[in-house]
């Protein structure tokens, strides 16, 4: 899976910036079986309990036709791994599992899945504070798969190396209530997203655009702050 070489550059790469990019490693056929698993899903939305996020509206996809979520810009999909085999099998590819085994020194296992048809253009935040299920903040990890070449007009992922680092980021003592609270406040959000802005600026840190090609994965650490930037084409997917 991971030669030794290869490991030992990516767990260098892990512990200065947050994050490792494996490129070409993912099977398109495998890429190419999630995409059509996605569009049976929503050639007939009433088959299956699927969760969406519409236009930040979270919905089930029984609520829609198939045609109503075709003309929708903003979809993201939840938990696919449930009920696509490429879904889980992308979740588990031998390279994300081998690296992240060699983190955790346990067996990963997936959690959760989002998957996108456009940019999100989600402010700067980390996981953590979003996915809040979790025991064991070090025990977390995340793998973007891209199912298509990404273009810098999709509004494509960015992220901050080294953010995931306390001795250098500090801690996160958002002063604000919790991120997430019983009643969803969006005021939190807005404030923990000003609090990650100012830090950001001042400690200087660097915004790098990931732009893959389909077959890459990009693997980051958990508190890596990153972020969806603006779309530029309306009709460009990010997938």
């Amino acid at each position: 899976h991971l030669g030794t070489e290869q490991l030992q550059r990516a767990l260098r790469d892990w512990k200065r910036d947050g994050l490792v990019v494996f490129e070409n490693v993912i099977a398109h056929a495998t890429i190419d079986a999630m995409k059509e698993d996605t569009d049976r899903f929503i050639d007939d939305p009433g088959r299956l309990p699927i969760a969406l996020d519409v236009d930040g509206e979270m919905r089930e996809m029984s609520e829609f036709t198939s045609e109503e979520l075709r003309s929708r810009s903003r979809l993201k999909f939840y938990a696919l791994v449930q009920f696509s085999k490429a879904a889980r099998e992308l979740s588990l590819h031998p390279v994300v599992t081998s690296f992240l085994k060699s983190i955790f020194e346990d067996r990963p296992s997936p959690m959760s899945s989002l998957t996108f048809v456009r940019g999100s253009q989600q402010p700067p935040h980390a996981d953590y504070a979003y996915v809040f299920r979790q025991k064991h903040l070090p025990m977390m990890a995340a793998s973007w798969i891209p199912l298509e070449d990404i273009c810098p007009e999709a509004g494509p992922l960015a992220y901050y190396p080294g953010t995931h680092r306390v001795e250098d980021f500090g801690l996160y003592d958002f002063p604000g209530e919790g991120v997430y609270t019983p009643s969803g406040s969006e005021a939190a959000v807005s404030g923990f997203t000003q609090w990650l802005d100012r830090k950001l600026k001042d400690g200087g840190y660097e915004r790098k655009l990931f732009m893959p090609k389909k077959g890459d994965v990009l693997i980051w650490h958990a508190a890596l702050v990153h972020e969806g930037v603006p779309i530029e084409d309306e009709t460009a997917t990010r997938w």
